[in-house]
């Protein structure tokens, strides 16, 4: 399932999923930094302590897929860093995370403010960086997010996370 952060809160909820026999849920909290959950709107991220919220998931039950996005405007070349730790920390089984890939309206902003790096529909698979962030250069954003694969996807991070699980 595919849910908010504030699931996380709903002790009723939690339980009935549990009951249904949900293993798993899918909460998109996109970032650690309140600046990048705002640039999101995701206003309601803000008022959750992303620890004590996949603690909670997990006495029902359950684990977090923990998503994130990076690339907006908002993001430093520091929110890499930033997942990982979180990631590590919480011993996230599921780590999920993508570089943000423009689309509609967005997409036509960019295109009119020349921040498009290529309109080649091949690279929008929200793995390459295909825009100008204003923060960080698209260097370090795509480097950024190869360095976080590497190291959320070592073996001894997921050989930690597995271990963990039990």
């Amino acid at each position: 399932s595919q849910l908010t952060v504030n699931v996380s809160k709903d002790k009723e909820a939690l339980g009935l999923m549990r009951d249904a026999g949900f293993y798993n849920v899918f909460i998109g909290l996109e970032s650690t930094s309140v600046e990048v959950l705002k640039s999101y709107r995701k206003l309601h991220n803000i008022a959750f302590d992303y620890d004590e919220a996949v603690a909670r998931v997990r006495e029902y039950g359950m684990e977090v897929v923990a998503s994130f996005i990076f690339g907006t405007d908002a993001d430093t070349p520091a929110c890499f860093d930033s997942a990982f730790n979180f990631f590590d920390r919480n011993n996230i089984l599921y780590p999920y995370f993508n570089i943000l890939t423009p689309i509609g309206d967005q997409w036509k902003r960019y295109m009119r403010e020349g921040r498009l790096l290529t309109v080649k529909p091949r690279m929008y698979d929200a793995h390459h960086t295909v825009f100008i962030t204003m923060k960080m250069r698209p260097i370090e954003l795509q480097t950024g997010f190869i360095d976080l694969v590497d190291r959320v996807l070592s073996y001894d991070q997921i050989k930690k996370r597995l271990l963990g699980a039990l």
